[in-house]
């Protein structure tokens, strides 16, 4: 498979991280335009994370009954259909269909994620696969930090609804271009209810899985409330438009770059566990950083994003290493990561609508929840290791009698 092909199967990994980022520099104007009471605007970027969120669950049967690519192009079909949708509910004026279009977008934009991941394995040879996935996390950089920016530039020359019409150009290329490659010749497997049902329980008994799929989850919980506050926090506390933010935010872009290059080197030297806890200890630094700036009311902007790059490069040193240790010694793989990555979005989709109903400004509740979760992972952590030392005991115990 020559380069172009491969980069446009990677691409398919950001498809729902794109679309879902490129209206968040366009968050205040929509309030605005739509006269919304305070919060209600993030229902915009919930209930896209819960079709994305159910997303994970469906698509992996499809594939698995009807093949990779006639799945994919499904998905991709109805990302297009709810783009249509988004751009009727604007010229209609309504928020309700708007919020409503955009569940139907990212139910069919989740098919990216979902299914990119076995289509590199199974279209590539192992040595090509693996140096590929080592490029999905310059997938999502690109992909979010260049939708963010694109966004910003249209919500402050345009109007905001043109995003919609970038997001068409963008599905339908996509859709198209899923004919480059050829189904991989794989027996189908009849959907079963209850054989799936019971898959997804076998495999949620397994708490390590749970606890390092809820750690796991700590990098989309940033970066979705991140990517619905920042805008916010931009025009309330920064005082920069939407041109100025999208453009300064292109520095997170850097860090996920750093961070992907870098974390690789790290994993290598130091084993996963520590990387992760490294990582947490890090991540809580870096919220302190953005409380110091809160408290003291600092509207440096070097500050801010400076801090946000960083969140970034350690976020990208969480990715690898969570996701490797959730899905670490799992036998049903498929089921295994659909429950981690629905574990994932679901942390996404609960914090991102709790900060919409704390009663505080955008800046003080992300902090909030922010450190909130990265409380509840520690906790979990610990007694995740706790279990484990006791095991240890108790198998010692019993080698000694």
């Amino acid at each position: 498979m020559n380069l172009s092909k491969k980069a446009t199967l990677l691409s398919y990994i950001s498809t729902a991280s794109a679309s879902g980022a490129i209206i968040t520099p366009a968050l205040p104007t929509i309030e605005k335009s739509f006269d919304l009471p305070i919060g209600a605007v993030e229902w915009i970027v919930t209930l896209f994370l819960l079709g994305y969120m159910f997303g994970q669950l469906i698509y992996g049967p499809l594939s698995n009954r009807y093949g990779r690519l006639p799945t994919i192009r499904i998905g991709f079909l109805i990302n297009i259909i709810g783009i249509l949708l988004s751009l009727f509910a604007v010229y209609v004026g309504s928020f309700l269909g708007l919020i409503c279009a955009r569940l139907f977008t990212s139910l069919g934009a989740a098919a990216g994620l979902c299914c990119t991941f076995t289509l590199i394995h199974e279209l590539l040879p192992e040595d090509e696969a693996k140096k590929a996935l080592s490029y999905s996390v310059l997938s999502f950089t690109l992909g979010i930090g260049l939708s963010i920016f694109i966004g910003g530039i249209i919500t402050e020359y345009l109007h905001w609804g043109a995003i919609f019409f970038v997001l068409l150009i963008h599905g339908i290329l996509l859709f198209a271009s899923t004919w480059l490659f050829s189904e991989p010749h794989l027996e189908k497997i009849p959907i079963h209810p209850k054989t799936i049902v019971m898959g997804y329980f076998n495999v949620l008994q397994n708490k390590k899985l749970i606890i390092y799929s809820a750690i796991f989850g700590v990098t989309s919980v940033f970066s979705y409330c991140y990517s619905t506050a920042a805008p916010m926090i931009a025009k309330q506390f920064l005082t920069l438009n939407a041109a100025e933010y999208g453009t300064w935010n292109t520095s997170i872009m850097l860090g996920m770059v750093l961070g992907s290059i870098t974390g690789a080197q790290l994993i290598k030297k130091i084993h996963v566990n520590r990387v992760v806890t490294l990582t947490l200890i890090l991540l809580g630094i870096g919220f302190l950083s953005f409380f110091i700036q809160r408290v003291i009311y600092s509207q440096n902007h070097i500050w801010f994003f400076s801090t946000a790059t960083l969140l970034y490069l350690f976020m990208s040193w969480l990715f690898p290493s969570a996701s490797f240790l959730a899905l670490q010694n799992t036998k049903d793989r498929a089921s295994a990561s659909g429950v981690m990555n629905f574990i994932n979005m679901g942390a996404a989709v609960f914090s991102v609508a709790l900060m919409g109903y704390l009663p505080f400004s955008s800046f003080t509740s992300l902090l909030i929840v922010l450190y909130g979760y990265l409380a509840i992972v520690f906790l979990g952590k610990l007694a995740l290791k706790n279990t484990d030392n006791n095991s240890s005991a108790s198998s010692d115990s019993s080698g000694e009698i």
